[in-house]
């Protein structure tokens, strides 16, 4: 049996903003019903109402987030002057996630930090199109991490996040696993029981992901010599650094270079 579609199947391409603004309701009536047949809404609340949708109700709040595909109808529910942030944009739909439902995400920090990120594009569509769509496109990936990680996966991904940012920036020097734990304030134990879960990797493993990676990336996109690079990725030992490019990619440090160029 195939798995059931999900809405961040759509995020292979950007959106395309057709309108981003502020919007105030409430005032005059206490109750609206919309249907969007070509655009998808994204809508960050600033007040409180309800939201009726595909036969559910839910509780609007200040920092409450909604996210409704195109040809779903909805109704708003208003208790007096209700103002929020939205975004009307169309998606292209993989004919695999065709039957999509509108998703609800009850108010939380994360969710703040994403209005903010689209409220400061808001007014640029006109002059700079491109900008308003690639930053769309950021905070729905934002948003379908928020869904993926919810609660203590959120955690773990916030922990994992913060032992990669460690060892990129001191990845000449990396610090050892245990290292690793102490400075993201978690135990040895608990670290390698959140690095396997979330990535399938043992520490080790990671760590030379994030190495070869890095390694990749010089080679490729970098004149810096050979030897230089094996030293930015912390891997001084030419030899042992010829071994573990080979054996994550198939080509020597030279052969990856080359095959770049042409």
């Amino acid at each position: 049996m195939s798995e059931s579609p999900v809405w961040w199947d759509c995020l292979a391409r950007p959106p395309e903003v057709v309108r981003l603004s502020y919007s105030v309701h409430g005032q005059y009536v206490e109750r609206e019903s919309f249907l969007l047949r070509d655009c998808w809404a994204l809508h960050f609340y600033g007040y409180e109402g309800e939201l009726l949708v595909g036969g559910e109700c839910f509780a609007l709040h200040p920092g409450s987030v909604s996210l409704i595909p195109a040809g779903v109808p909805v109704t708003y529910v208003y208790r007096g002057r209700s103002e929020h942030l939205y975004t009307h944009f169309r998606l292209k739909v993989p004919r695999s996630a065709t039957r999509l439902r509108a998703r609800f995400f009850p108010a939380e920090a994360r969710l703040d930090a994403l209005r903010e990120r689209l409220a400061e594009v808001v007014g640029l569509r006109a002059e700079e199109p491109l900008r308003t769509d690639v930053r769309l496109w950021d905070v729905l990936f934002g948003l379908a991490q928020v869904e993926r990680f919810p609660g203590e996966r959120s955690a773990h991904h916030r922990l994992i996040e913060e032992a990669a940012r460690i060892c990129q920036q001191e990845m000449s020097a990396c610090p050892s696993v245990a290292e690793l734990a102490r400075r993201c304030q978690v135990s040895h134990n608990q670290f390698i029981r959140v690095l396997k879960r979330h990535t399938g990797l043992t520490p080790q493993a990671w760590l030379r992901k994030l190495r070869t990676d890095r390694a990749r990336e010089l080679l490729i996109h970098s004149d810096l010599p050979v030897k230089v690079v094996a030293c930015e990725v912390g891997l001084p030992d030419l030899q042992h650094f010829n071994k573990v490019v080979r054996r994550a990619f198939g080509r020597s440090p030279r052969q990856l270079r080359e095959s770049a160029l042409g």
